[in-house]
């Protein structure tokens, strides 16, 4: 064998094995660096959701505060069934 193709061949090993090599750790490093971004967005989102469902049931109380402080509804409820106004 001669010895340009054994440098070749020893050159393309080493290459052959650091790029194995490189590979392996970016996918693991990859890997939790995905997993991680996930579990944050994912929290994020439940949080932006329940906020949002308590704004919501927020203003739903507002409203019904505001109706049963309301006159209207005051005098509807207090007025008898033969009332016209009824």
């Amino acid at each position: 064998m001669k010895i340009r193709l054994k440098i070749f061949l020893t050159i393309f090993a080493l290459v052959l094995i650091i790029g194995v090599a490189t590979t392996v750790v970016n996918k693991i490093f990859l890997e939790d660096t995905v997993e991680n971004d996930v579990c944050n967005h994912l929290l994020t989102a439940a949080e932006s959701r329940a906020n949002h469902i308590e704004t919501y049931l927020d203003g739903g109380k507002e409203a019904i505060n505001q109706l049963s402080e309301s006159i209207v509804i005051e005098r509807l409820l207090l007025t008898g069934k033969d009332d016209p106004d009824y």
